[in-house]
């Protein structure tokens, strides 16, 4: 009896030992692959952005949500933007490094056709081809979908991406980064009015921040990147560039100003003295 159980066992382990090399081939599979997509990136020498619709579509995509914030004459010079062009190394490295943090999820969605892609060459060889998620990836949550039909996710997005369209779109995409930033923090402000009332204006950053640092939501400054602003900041500095109105309740007629742009300064909070639209160029 003790012969047959100890063969079972010996058995169970030859099984259990086989299924751990199986599932971590499997698994080694797809970390391998980014990396080379990775690899083939960094060789690059160009690499081109191209929309389907207009570079304007793209940014309502990315956040900007509100065409308000472009005028008449940006708005048609955005919808005139069908492809970027970025040949600066440095760019390029960053971007291919992003590139290495890809998760693979399988094959079966790069055939999904997306409003975004990207086209690497090396002189006038094209070396890859993929689509990028619509959406916002550049912030968190981006997705990958190569030409040959395998898929990717990339939790921290592809921060570096907006260098690659930094020189055409740069400042439309401060703009809109910023505008993101803002309502997402009014999204927060009404999260705490349903709770109970809207935090005193002297700490309004503190309560926001340490809502979501609980809840995960918020990396500590340390693991910040220059690309992953803060919430809190305009893009375009790095400390907090918004303002509470101190006089705004959670029985404040609708209409009423809540948060606004400001001069830099964490806490801050007042009236129209402190508001500025000096972080943008063009304003």
């Amino acid at each position: 009896m003790n012969w047959h159980r100890e063969a079972e066992f010996k058995g169970l382990y030859v099984f259990l030992a086989l299924l751990l090399i199986c599932t971590d081939v499997s698994f080694a599979a797809g970390p391998a692959y980014s990396a080379s997509l990775s690899a083939d990136m960094s060789d690059c020498t160009r690499i081109e952005v191209l929309f389907e619709s207009s570079a304007f579509e793209y940014l309502l995509d990315f956040g900007a949500g509100e065409p308000l914030i472009f005028s008449p004459k940006e708005k048609a010079y955005l919808k005139s933007i069908k492809k970027t062009v970025c040949i600066d190394r440095n760019a390029i490295v960053a971007f291919a490094y992003d590139l290495g943090d890809g998760r693979y999820t399988g094959p079966g969605r790069g055939r999904v056709k997306h409003r975004t892609r990207v086209v690497g060459y090396k002189d006038d060889k094209k070396i890859l081809s993929f689509q990028i998620g619509d959406g916002a990836p550049v912030l968190s949550g981006g997705s990958l979908y190569t030409e040959s039909g395998d898929s990717y996710t990339f939790p921290g997005g592809f921060p570096s991406f907006l260098s690659l369209v930094d020189k055409q779109l740069g400042p439309y995409l401060m703009r809109s980064h910023c505008a993101l930033n803002l309502g997402n923090l009014g999204g927060r402000m009404f999260g705490l009015m349903r709770d109970a009332e809207l935090p005193r204006p002297s700490e309004w950053c503190d309560v926001i921040a340490r809502r979501m640092q609980r809840l995960g939501f918020l990396p500590t400054r340390s693991q910040r990147t220059q690309s992953q602003r803060s919430v809190f900041e305009c893009p375009s500095a790095r400390t907090c560039h918004f303002a509470m109105n101190a006089h705004c309740t959670a029985r404040s007629p609708s209409g009423t100003v809540l948060l606004f742009e400001s001069k830099p300064g964490w806490n801050q909070h007042g009236g129209p003295g402190l508001f500025s639209m000096d972080n943008h160029k063009p304003k």
